[in-house]
């Protein structure tokens, strides 16, 4: 582009001074090219799980936890502090009973016992208990909490 356009300049630019004393006129305009600004990206709305129980979970103390992790369950269910913390995918959400309301919570607002744990430490802490007590049931010496089923 740049190589034709001298070219044609200087063709022009060889064309009899008489030419020029005619009123011809040449000019050459290189605009940039304009500007693009992306559009901010949208927000992702998070929406609580849905999470339902045919009876109230039943949890186990993990010592090496410090709190209480829900057994026989497909949810990742917590009780710490009087209250539910559940991991659901990238997120934590937290209830004042076990089957909700549910409402997001970040990491900087879990209780500080929750937060030095990764959810897979946690997932391998709570099997490490319930493995202990299954395989000796009359001698485990654990301790449970079963929630109250009313509200």
């Amino acid at each position: 582009m740049l190589k034709k356009l001298l070219a044609t300049t200087i063709c022009l630019g060889s064309l009899p001074v008489a030419a020029a004393h005619a009123g011809t006129s040449i000019s050459v305009n290189i605009n940039p090219p304009a500007m693009v600004v992306a559009a901010p990206p949208a927000a992702v709305a998070v929406v609580p799980p849905r999470v339902a129980f045919r009876r109230a979970p039943r949890f186990i103390f993990a010592p090496t936890l410090g709190f209480y992790v829900a057994v026989e369950t497909p949810y990742n269910l917590i009780y710490l502090d009087g209250r539910y913390f559940l991991r659901d995918g990238r997120f934590w959400y937290g209830a004042p009973y076990y089957n909700g309301p549910w409402v997001r919570v970040r990491g900087r607002e879990l209780p500080p016992g929750l937060r030095r744990f990764r959810a897979e430490e946690i997932r391998h802490h709570r099997d490490t208990e319930y493995r202990a007590f299954r395989e000796d049931r009359e001698h485990y010496r654990g301790r449970w909490y079963t929630p109250d089923d009313r509200r």
